[in-house]
């Protein structure tokens, strides 16, 4: 009864597995297909299908079926007539629908019958597509493809990636998303009927939950529960709280021995800790950090992997939070990637609230473009019928349920809500400073921004990424408040990322969004039903004119200013970069000095938006002045509070105006020296830019704007040292601006043999690298080197064009040794490549820059590193090109102050990738023979952690590769 009343009770559940994923140039290479009433399959359908061409590769790695498999089958032509008799005139339904139809269709037209596809149309309200449908209710899945959904669902599948499997298995997953729908929360279903009625715009999935709401009210106590949802979808956080309130006076003296108690046998890390094993260096850590917290100092410290350099410094904390009061017991620590920062506050971070015997109160802190705006969601939703976009519907209905769900607000959580797709959509929702307003807001009392903030000025324990620390430290502590505690962990990105967020960048939309807020917040023209509206009319009189005459002015100086822009940022770049991107279809970036010197042509238009945009400033302003002289008196109550919401959002527009006029002037109209200026395309089209700013030496703003706050400060990471010393660290970072008496150094061993457990190979008869040889040899040598160790394998290159070249060159000869090759850019993105790698799927993954560090790949799926070439920055980036320009202008040589330590950090951390466990053994190949040919390369042979073995002969390399893992 229920299945007939949400359109599912017959259907026919569709898969195809095809060559490759272009209808119009891929064929269909088998068909599953099952028929289904009242819940249940009463027919199948299976057939391979011969194919024309070549069957690719690694769609045998994915599906398992080989060339030979299709010898004798029958061809397209003969099976799609017995599968349009299948299909008849049913409702279809399949995982990703476009993709199956797009493909019966196209099959279709090539074999003319053209005639026989009008029926198969994705859109619509016919046909309905699991994945959106999947998104929906349960936004806060691991992922949505329909292998990972299997193994989250545990759903039964006979194969993976086999036509007739996967169908079977979307019929299970169908049930499973039943369920999880029939126990959607209330508010979701509201929301949800709300979105589906939208005028015009109804698609079968939207249809799907507007048959749904109906369902729920018409059975409404006599349907099933089952806790499917929670079961699917555990709760998240970002608040760890106190189990007590804590009390003025409570503090308890900090004690050193009882920190470094936690680490002994005995403590509480190894009674509690699983398979915890005492490490010298974690202890020695460990008592460094609270030197540093009883000496106020600021304190560099260099561990390697398998420290638990996290421990080593929470610990500590933790400890010292309860042994002072505010805001000395505050202490935030910064990581680079999510990857720690989910480690520190999921995993380390409970184990010791639970275990340490110290209440405190830890919270994990984003930017506020990170949480969702409910006043922005509401308006959203009395919009929606005049939404012009049909496609944002199901995207909008993600936000629903997770909305409705959410303890966070943070949009990181609702991975079936695509941020990247749907960027329009989030723009219009998150919270938004020029938005905001504030304590006028009917949603002040649920508001994700104003709750999460203020559980972490109450919180002795503030996790955050280097981003938000940065972003706070341009914004004057606005967003954390005052803390005297910090510990940056990744800390060798830290320069890198106070380049970004302390520098400034421009694009159309920096300017378009609160012009178009502001204009939101002004109302149209005819004002008699508007927020202004109304509150002119309770100022009555000249006053009521005053106001309304400088709204219009607002408003249309406002949608002027808008066009302006939307011609500056075009104009640009036809100008300023008519060539986004280079020969090989990477961007480029072009770096200038002189704006208007160096672009004439631009001269005109960028001296009118910078006026335009002053003089709005100006009639803001006096617009907000004669909005401060309604009499408070004659405001009623939704009155008062709609005056109330309107100058918190003008004062937040002014402030982002103000923002971007500062940075026009700073990128067009200023040439200091101390800033390095360039244009960007923004996208794999490039048809929009960015202007960018950056200062050249972020040192002296640290320590204005951040060190000069600090009592104490701890700076960790596997790699900072260069030679043995912190000396480019320090310099870069601006560390030595303090006083030395207040800085400390160390470098602590590693808990790993690295004798019994690498060796390190460097083959001396491979041409230079900067040679035209030396991509053919290297190739020759990889694949030789790949086939004889057949391990686990991470190639590292700095390029993705000689990975390119490599990858086309291995690729078909590795998988005739039955060796299967995945590469950045082609194969998935890294989180699969690494998830393929780990799980065996293939031996060899041969990645780019974000492969050099945050790879943790313990046991057989990693035994063999190859480092291609030393990692030397691109000397044309314009960040590196002005430093070292800056340092030769100084007298110094760039490339030994600058360019070699850069490079020795990062040979360190894609070094780092290979050993991760005590357990580990392998091989590291180092393919660039400069590391003993020249005078720089024996920096980069001292940061090897053994002494490495020089091998003359091809037939050397093999056999030692051999020697090792046998």
């Amino acid at each position: 009864e229920l299945l007939h009343e949400l359109n599912l009770a017959e259907f026919v559940c569709l898969d195809f597995e095809t060559t490759g994923l272009d209808p119009d140039s891929c064929e269909i290479l088998e068909i599953g297909a099952a028929r289904v009433s009242q819940g249940r399959v009463v027919a199948t359908f299976d057939r391979l299908v011969a194919v024309a061409g070549a069957l690719p590769e690694e769609i045998t790695n994915l599906t398992g079926i080989r060339a030979e498999d299709l010898i004798g089958q029958p061809a397209i032509e003969e099976v799609l007539p017995e599968l349009l008799d299948f299909l008849s005139d049913s409702r279809i339904l399949a995982h990703n629908l476009p993709f199956d139809l797009a493909f019966l269709q196209a099959t279709l037209n090539r074999l003319g019958m053209a005639d026989k596809g009008a029926q198969f149309n994705a859109g619509g309200r016919r046909h309905l597509d699991l994945l959106p449908l999947t998104r929906i209710v349960f936004p806060r899945l691991k992922g949505y493809s329909l292998e990972a959904l299997i193994e989250q669902m545990g759903l039964r599948a006979e194969a993976r990636h086999r036509a007739l499997a996967d169908v079977l298995a979307e019929i299970q997953l169908l049930d499973k998303v039943l369920l999880g729908a029939l126990e959607l929360p209330g508010e979701a279903l509201r929301n949800l009927e709300k979105i589906a009625s939208a005028a015009a715009k109804r698609t079968a999935t939207a249809e799907f939950f507007f048959r749904l709401a109906e369902v729920r009210k018409r059975y409404a106590g006599r349907l099933p529960e089952t806790g499917i949802r929670g079961k699917l979808q555990p709760e998240s956080r970002n608040i760890l709280p106190r189990r007590y309130p804590r009390m003025e006076g409570d503090e308890t003296p900090f004690d050193r021995e009882q920190v470094l108690a936690v680490f002994e046998p005995g403590g509480q890390l190894d009674v509690h800790l699983p398979a915890y094993e005492f490490r010298q260096e974690q202890v020695d850590m460990a008592a460094a950090v609270c030197d540093a917290c009883t000496d106020e100092s600021f304190l560099m410290v260099e561990a390697g992997t398998g420290t638990g350099k996290s421990w080593a410094y929470l610990v500590p904390a933790v400890f010292w939070s309860r042994a002072n009061p505010f805001p000395d017991a505050r202490t935030v620590v910064s990581t680079n990637t999510k990857n720690l920062q989910e480690q520190i506050f999921h995993k380390d971070l409970p184990f010791l609230h639970e275990h340490l015997g110290v209440d405190f109160q830890a919270v994990l802190l984003k930017g506020r473009n990170n949480y969702i705006c409910r006043a922005r969601w509401a308006e959203y939703l009395n919009q929606i019928d005049f939404a012009t976009e049909a496609g944002e519907l199901d995207a909008a209905m993600v936000l629903a349920v997770w909305l409705a769900e959410t303890a966070t607000g943070d949009i990181e959580e609702a991975s079936g809500f695509q941020v990247g797709r749907n960027a329009r959509l989030w723009s219009q929702l998150r919270s938004e400073g020029f938005a905001c307003a504030g304590a006028a807001c009917a949603f002040r009392d649920t508001c994700f921004v104003q709750n999460i903030r203020a559980a972490a000025r109450a919180a002795e324990i503030v996790v955050v990424n280097h981003s938000l620390l940065l972003s706070d430290v341009a914004a004057e502590n606005k967003i954390l408040s005052e803390y005297v505690n910090l510990v940056v962990d990744e800390a060798h990105n830290f320069e890198n990322a106070a380049t970004d967020y302390l520098g400034v960048s421009l694009s159309q939309w920096s300017l378009q969004n609160p012009l178009r807020a502001l204009v939101g917040a002004l109302g149209q023209e005819d004002q008699s039903a508007s927020r202004l509206g109304s509150i002119a009319g309770a100022a009555g009189g000249a006053l009521r004119d005053a106001l309304l005459q400088r709204a219009a002015e607002v408003r249309e100086l406002a949608e002027n200013l808008l066009a302006d822009n939307s011609q500056f940022f075009s104009l640009a770049a036809s100008v300023a970069l008519p060539d986004p991107f280079n020969s090989s279809g990477y961007a480029q970036k072009r770096r200038f000095e002189d704006w208007l010197a160096e672009f004439p042509a631009l001269e005109e238009i960028s001296r009118r938006l910078k006026d335009r945009l002053a003089a709005l400033l100006r009639r803001l302003k006096l617009f907000a002045e004669t909005l401060r002289e309604v009499p408070r008196s004659a405001l009623t109550g939704e009155t008062a509070q709609a005056m109330e919401e309107l100058q918190t959002q003008l004062q937040g527009q002014f402030e982002e105006l103000g923002t971007v006029s500062s940075a026009l002037q700073l990128l067009l109209f200023e040439t200091d020296p101390g800033t390095v200026r360039w244009i960007e395309p923004v996208g794999r089209e490039g048809l929009e830019i960015r202007l960018r700013a950056a200062p050249l030496d972020v040192g002296p703003i640290l320590h204005s704007k951040l060190y000069s706050k600090l009592k104490t400060a701890v700076f960790t990471s596997a790699t900072l040292s260069v030679n043995g010393a912190f000396d480019y660290f320090v310099q870069r970072l601006g560390i030595h601006l303090i006083p030395p008496e207040r800085r400390s150094f160390r470098i602590l061993g590693s808990p790993f043999d690295f004798r019994e457990q690498v060796r390190v190979l460097i083959p001396r008869f491979l041409p230079n690298p900067k040679s035209q040889e030396f991509v053919a040899h290297g190739i020759q040598l990889l694949f030789e080197a790949l086939r004889a160790a057949r391990r686990g394998t991470l190639v590292l290159f700095t390029s993705y064009q000689m990975l390119d070249q490599v990858f086309s060159g291995i690729r078909m000869r590795l998988q005739e040794e039955d060796l299967a090759v995945i590469a950045q850019g082609r194969s998935g993105p890294r989180s699969t490549l690494l998830r393929m790698l780990r799980e065996g799927q293939a031996q060899v993954l041969l990645g780019t820059q974000s492969f050099w560090e945050g790879v943790d790949l313990p046991g057989e799926a990693l035994e063999m590193l190859v480092i291609t070439r030393l990692p030397f920055e691109v000397p044309s980036e314009p960040v590196v090109q002005a430093r070292m320009e800056k340092i030769e202008r100084e007298g110094g040589n760039s490339f030994y102050e600058y360019t070699v330590p850069n490079a020795v950090l990062k040979f360190r951390q894609g070094f780092g990738r290979l050993i991760r466990t005590r357990d580990d053994r392998g091989v590291v190949l180092l393919m660039d023979s400069r590391i003993i040919s020249t005078r720089y390369g024996s920096v980069f042979y001292q940061a090897l952690p053994v002494d490495p073995e020089v091998v003359s002969s091809l037939d050397e390399l093999l056999e030692r590769i051999v020697d090792w893992f046998s």
